[in-house]
């Protein structure tokens, strides 16, 4: 939350560099919380080393969907 504070308050056309690296911090650490809960949503071990193809699959995606 401190991360999406400060990037708010550089929220200004001359530190927008600021604003974004703060917002990239933010987004990196929520997404291991996010992962962690999706898993545990799903039932699946997220230390397991195929947790996000496992995650993917049971969110949607098929492999090669993309191609």
């Amino acid at each position: 939350m401190a991360h999406i504070r400060m990037a708010l308050n550089y929220l200004a056309p001359q530190s927008r560099v600021l604003s974004a690296e703060s917002l990239w911090i933010a987004v990196e650490n929520l997404t291991r919380v996010v992962f962690d809960r999706l898993c545990h949503e799903h039932a699946i071990d997220a230390s397991t080393p195929d947790a996000k193809h496992r995650l993917a699959r049971a969110l949607g995606f098929e492999p090669g969907m993309l191609d």
